[in-house]
Parts: structure tokens; sequence; C-alpha cells
């Protein structure tokens, strides 16, 4: 369709509309499009728009490549400048783009188009091979993987199996990723601390251990394994605390929790406060490492949930961090837990709906010796005290994942689940693999999956709905 048609088009729409219900304002000033060009300096699998316009009006550009999904990025704040970000984007690609300007009551102006290519992925991810089957309910997924060459890397892959964003520069191990809507993502890493970074892989705010360790007057500020958003403006960090009992210093669980605008930190809860090492032993309890916390999440009543890897349990702190709601697992259970469902060791545990806990099931600990993972969801009974397991999903053949996986339920029902020990990736776990990713229903199938080659460990895995704000779009 040429310009002239495409204005044509647009007076026949604004026309039809003044005559419906819905009459368009046709006194607003509709901008015309000066100028829409690629911008000079292109993040990483990012690239910004820049559009003048003749009057203030909103941006939508609409971008695709061949073979791949057309997306929509909108800057929806009215002005004549604008600097629109395109994510989503898959490495070594041409991809088009049309550029429309909206005004107040969504009238479409005269659209311009374009096109610009993206770079090649650096080489250790241009090694990485992901193949997929079936169809994924979900767009994205954030992955926290090790790579041969690399110790650590957030990479975000599209569920047909190609990279379109990672962390340029990140490789350190990172210990816990969340999403923050509207904003971008919390990343904790060994190396770095937490950092608050957009889309456009701007950091925006950041914490390192030293500068929490001298705020606080602690000697050390440990943060591990898992952040989560609390608010808006804040995340819940798992850090390391020490206490000593009966003259031994031992090294327990606190979560923190940081106001990212305001800085503000915060403890709110430390085991030493609802536990003892004197009764709360795991088998791989030890003064260093009393607990073994590895996953923090959001219950629906504002509780928060803790897995502890080391006692083979999940607890529930009260949304006002002055008790324990329940204990699941380990030496002082709330509920008799039926058929070993809590003998394992686990991560990820979310109360996804009231009295149902989902967690991975590592096997590290399994009574007998046997090899498997699983994902499965436990039914809390308060009535009876008790707990079982009422859904789990299996590999088969099965899949020995015990020292890392995730679970995440989606909004449709399902699950998806990861699988995070290569063939091999672990000397003293020779029978630890594969590797993978699985969306599975609650009947148990599974409607997709995705196994990596050139990965060793895959930490957790995140699905998401965006990277930027951009959607899907019919052609």
């Amino acid at each position: 369709m040429t310009l002239r048609d495409r204005r044509a088009l647009l007076l026949l729409v604004v026309a039809l509309t003044a005559c419906g219900d819905s009459p368009t304002d046709l006194t607003e000033e509709l901008a015309s499009i000066v100028a829409a060009a690629v911008g000079d300096a292109p993040i990483a699998l990012v690239q910004s728009i820049d559009v003048e316009l003749t009057a203030e009006n909103a941006v939508e550009i609409e971008y695709w490549a061949a073979g791949t999904t057309r997306l929509r990025a909108t800057s929806a704040e009215p002005a004549m400048v604008h600097a629109v970000s395109l994510h989503r984007l898959r490495p070594a690609s041409v991809y088009d783009f049309v550029v429309t300007p909206v005004g107040p009551s969504g009238s479409r102006g005269a659209s311009a188009a374009g096109q610009f290519s993206t770079d090649t992925l650096p080489a250790a991810l241009s090694a990485l091979e992901i193949q997929t089957t079936g169809e994924a309910s979900f767009p994205l997924l954030m992955m926290e993987i090790s790579l041969p060459s690399v110790t650590g890397v957030p990479v975000v892959i599209d569920t047909d199996g190609h990279v379109v964003w990672y962390r340029p520069g990140a490789t350190q191990r990172t210990h816990g990723i969340a999403a923050l809507p509207g904003v971008g993502f919390a990343i904790n890493s060994i190396d770095l601390g937490v950092e608050i970074v957009t889309a456009d892989n701007e950091v925006v705010a950041s914490l390192t251990e030293a500068e929490a360790a001298a705020r606080t007057g602690l000697g050390a500020f440990d943060i591990h394994h898992d952040v989560i958003r609390a608010s808006e403006t804040s995340i819940l960090l798992l850090v390391q605390d020490t206490s000593t009992v009966d003259g031994t210093v031992w090294t327990g669980e606190a979560v923190w929790e940081w106001d990212f605008e305001s800085d503000q930190l915060e403890r709110r809860w430390s085991s030493f406060d609802f536990m003892s090492p004197a009764t709360d032993i795991g088998p791989r309890s030890r003064p260093a490492d009393w607990l073994h916390a590895n996953s923090l999440s959001l219950g629906p009543r504002g509780n928060v949930l803790m897995s502890l890897f080391w006692t083979h349990e999940v607890i529930s702190i009260a949304a006002d961090y002055q008790s324990l709601e329940w204990r699941l697992g380990g030496a002082e259970s709330s509920f008799t837990v039926l058929d070993g469902a809590m003998e394992a060791g686990q991560h990820t545990a979310v109360e996804v709906e009231p009295n149902r806990v989902l967690l991975f099931d590592n096997g590290l600990d399994r009574p007998g010796g046997e090899l498997w993972s699983r994902a499965s969801e436990l039914l809390l009974d308060a009535v009876a005290n008790t707990a079982e397991v009422v859904w789990e999903y299996r590999t088969d053949p099965v899949t020995y994942a015990p020292i890392v996986g995730s679970t995440r339920r989606l909004e449709n029902g399902n699950t998806v689940i990861s699988f995070g020990v290569a063939d091999g990736a672990l000397a003293n776990f020779p029978d630890a693999g594969p590797l993978g990713v699985y969306e599975a229903t609650p009947a148990g199938g599974t409607a997709w999956s995705a196994s990596l080659e050139g990965v060793n460990l895959l930490y957790r895995s995140l699905p998401l709905v965006s990277l930027g704000g951009e959607a899907e779009v019919d052609p």
C-alpha cells in the first residue's frame, strides 16, 4: 500500500467513525511525521527509533522480521519528539517497521516506514543450541544459565528458541531474578549485588553487598539465592544471618526489604527469632550453613513462603513477619506429610492457591537412593493436619536435577518446569541430567518443551509476557 493509499484509507476511516456511535474528535490536531530514524547507538538486541512530529501526539511502531511475530511498541505520552525502544528482537535479522502518530481520541495519522538490522550474538551465546517442540502458551522465558565459557548470564528466549535479550558483560552467576512490571528486572548476582535493570539494559538502582554491610553495620551482607518483588518500588532479599547459639556461631536466614526508589533498607525477619539449631536440623545442616534457604515467594494472604533446602521444609511467614503460619516438612512440621513428599529437598515453593503449595522436588536426599526429580503440588489439609501430593509432573525417561530447578504456575493453569542440570555437568552427581524446560498441563501432559545444548546449569527460569511492554498484533 502506498503512502497516498494509506492517507486515503485514513480519511475514509475517520469519516465513517464520525458517522457512528462513537464519533472521533475531528478538531484535534493530528500530527504528521517530520522524521523517523533508527537510533545511532542500538543496545544489544534493543533498537531505538527516533520520531519527530509536527504536533504533540502519541506514537505507535509496529515491527517484524521474516518468520517472526509482528509486534507493537507504544510511546503513549503526547509529545513532538519520541525515542521508542523496540524489544524482543532476534539477532542477525532485518526488521521492517512502521511509525504511526496517534491523536488523543485514537485517530491515526499518516505512517512512515523503515528498516534496521540487529547484530549477531556474542560467541558464548552463539554456541547455545535450543530446540523446541509443541506450542507454548507464553511468549518469553528468562533463564539464569551457566555456559562452559561463562560463569553465568541472564538470557531471555522466545518460545521458538531464539535469544531475544541478554545482559551484556554480565558474566557472573545470578542468584535470582524478579520481573518488575513497568520497570524491568531485579537481578541478583555474586559480583554486583542487586541491580534494578530496565529492558534497555540501563541500571536505574543498585545495592552492593559492601554498601549494605556498611549501611547496616553488619560485618557481611550476603544476598543469596533469591530476590522477589514486594511492591511497585521494593523487593525482598534472602540474606544470610548469623547468631551464636550455645557457644557456636550458626549461619541462618533473614528477609530484608529494599525500596529501590527511596533506597531504604530494612530487615523484616530472622530465622533465629522463630527457629533453633537445637531442634530444627536437617540431614545436611551444619553451623556454616544451617538452613540453606533457596527461594522466597508471596502468598495469597500477603504471607511469605521460604524454601529451606537442608531441612527439607517450606515455611509460611505471616504478612506482618511476627509469626509462622505453618511449617511444611522438617522436624517441626505443622502437617503429617504423606508418601514422603517432603523428604528430598526442594526449590521455588509457591502457595498458588490457599493451602496448595507448588514446588520443585529435587530428589537430592530421596529415601532409597532413587534419582529423579519432579514438579509437585501439595494440598495442605488444616482439619486433618495432613499434606499430600495432588499433582505432579515427571519426565519419561526420568530427569534428575539434584541442586537446581524451578516451577512457575501460569494463569491458564499450566506449569513451567526447569530441570536445570545438564548431562555430565556435575562431577559429584554423575547421574544428573538431562537439562530441559517443560510446560506441563493440569492433566500431566506436555504442551511445550525446550532442550538446551551448550548449557551446564539452568538455575531457574521465569515465564514473561513482554520485555518492555511490547504487544503482539495481527499483521
